[in-house]
């Protein structure tokens, strides 16, 4: 099993069967196909807005 699929398989174990979300790592796409998950890739910009607010949360608790 590799790594990405045995990552998914205890998220999923975890938080039950939702949609994974993810970049374009062809590594979690062949996982997902494998394990039967529905499988979401963010475009560029989804993923330039999700880099921005981790962080400015990331900022924010270092200045407390």
């Amino acid at each position: 099993m590799s790594v990405a699929e045995h990552f998914l398989f205890e998220i999923v174990k975890e938080y039950d069967r939702n949609p994974i979300s993810t970049d374009r790592g062809t590594w979690y796409h062949q996982s997902c196909k494998l394990l039967k998950l529905k499988h979401h890739l963010h475009s560029s910009f989804e993923k330039t807005i999700i880099e921005r607010t981790k962080q400015y949360i990331k900022n924010r608790a270092e200045r407390v």
